[in-house]
């Protein structure tokens, strides 16, 4: 059995997923989480490390660092659009009239934001 042409096999494949998921990403579909994962197990694994070198690999490491700054920008993009909400949320509380604005604020600070670590990959695209 010629394990590093199987693992080149398999990374050509797996890369070609993540062509397939970035695509349907760019197309609104939902794909971030396949991405991910993809990513990671291809990280993870020996699949790379067992690959013979050569320079098909270079064009399924570029598919690999595309897919990656990919799912960086979707999770700055969360990250901002949960700022926003917090901004609001918090914005929102200092229009209490005066004496319940600041026990407002106190309680979204202290009893709900505290709560509201999450993974951010839970939490729905919305722009």
């Amino acid at each position: 059995m010629d394990i590093p042409s199987g693992c080149f096999r398999t990374v050509k494949r797996l890369c070609y997923d993540l062509e397939i998921m970035m695509a349907r990403y760019q197309k609104l579909e939902p794909a971030d989480m396949g991405i991910v994962c993809t990513v990671y197990n291809l990280l993870q694994s020996t699949l790379l490390e067992f690959c013979v070198p050569q320079p098909g690999l270079l064009s399924m490491l570029r598919t690999i660092s595309d897919a990656v700054k990919m799912y960086s920008e979707i999770n700055r993009r969360r990250l901002r659009v949960f700022e926003k909400c917090r901004e609001k949320l918090l914005s929102w509380c200092e229009s209490f009239p005066d004496g319940y604005a600041a026990e407002c604020t106190d309680l979204v600070k202290n009893e709900i934001l505290p709560f509201c670590n999450f993974d951010i990959n839970d939490v729905p695209y919305i722009t």
